[in-house]
């Protein structure tokens, strides 16, 4: 599984098949410009992504869905 972040509409998308195709987030709301993301150590399902304005948040993937958590 590969994750992305787009910096300029926002969002996260993912992608089952080495990049080939890309489903967006199903998190509601979820729109923020992404400026960074990282992959946690301790579980590569889990990432965080910094935000231009929404501040920080904590993704698990599952599957091929992305579904948003505080944090």
């Amino acid at each position: 599984m590969v994750a992305a972040a787009d910096n300029y509409h926002g969002g996260l998308y993912v992608s089952t098949d080495g990049g080939l195709s890309w489903e967006g987030s199903t998190a509601a709301g979820f729109d923020s410009p992404v400026r960074s993301i990282t992959e946690d150590p301790a579980d590569s399902r889990r990432l965080y992504l910094g935000t231009t304005s929404e501040g920080v948040y904590r993704v698990q993937l599952l599957k091929s869905l992305a579904l948003k958590e505080p944090g």
